[in-house]
Order: C-alpha cells, then structure tokens, then sequence
C-alpha cells in the first residue's frame, strides 16, 4: 500500500519525497526491531515488520494525497472490509479438513463474497453495466 501511493510521488515529479518516505520509514523499521526484537525474539520481528509497513503506508497515504489529492470512497471500503473480514473470521473457525474439502470451501467463499457484495448493492452503476456486458458477451461465446 505505501508503495501505491508513493508511486504519485515518481508520477507527479517529486522523488525526494520518495526518499524522504523511504528514510523515514527505514529509521521506523530500525528502531522497532531494536526495541522488539530482544525481548519478543521471532514474535517482535513479525511486529516490528507489520509496524514498518502500517508507517509506510499511513505516511505515503498523507504525503500523497497533499501532492495529488484523491477521494476514497468510505462506504464502499466499508463493505468490501466487512465482507471480507467475516468471510475471514468463518474460514478460520473450520478446521483445516481434506483437500478437497478446502476446495469446495474456498469456491463457496468465493461465490459468497461476488453474491454478498452483490445483495449490499456494492457494484457501482457503471460497473453493474460491465457485469452485463461481460456476461452475454460470454453468453454469446458459449452458445
């Protein structure tokens, strides 16, 4: 994600910006693991990591949007969020079976994140009309 959003930096002709979220986020990453690691060993690597990254992407996300101002649409981050996470929360909560057992799990998660998706009306005006297209385009293809 900070990698994203550092990339309006390149595009928009500010590559000191890039350097200064590159240093910055270095000098993060160095001081987390020093004070992680010794006393959480692996455990304060993984967070120091994870704490690195959240860095680099909240400051990237700030610095971007001053240079090249973009409008996130909250309500539908919101759903694709709450979607995912319960989706998340239920296949954690199976326990790990056979192969094929996964498989078919996996394929209703699937369906189940297009079909949630589709009943919260997420799919924009626009991108309901590329749905259609696409599927009697493939309608057409198949018969």
């Amino acid at each position: 994600l900070g990698d994203f959003f550092r990339h309006l930096f390149l595009a928009q002709g500010l590559p000191r910006h890039d350097a200064a979220c590159n240093w910055i986020t270095t000098a993060a990453s160095i001081a987390a693991y020093l004070l992680l690691i010794p006393p959480y060993g692996i455990m304060g690597a993984a967070v120091a990591t994870l704490l690195t990254f959240v860095v680099a992407a909240v400051l990237s996300m700030l610095w971007s949007y001053r240079v090249w101002p973009y409008r996130l649409e909250l309500g539908r981050v919101g759903k694709l969020l709450v979607v995912t996470g319960g989706l998340s929360a239920i296949h954690l909560a199976l326990p790990p079976s056979t192969i094929v057992m996964e498989v078919a799990e996996g394929a209703v998660s699937l369906a189940a994140f297009a079909g949630l998706l589709l009943l919260w009306q997420f799919p924009s005006p626009v991108e309901k009309e590329m749905l259609r297209s696409v599927s009697s385009r493939l309608a057409l293809f198949f018969a």
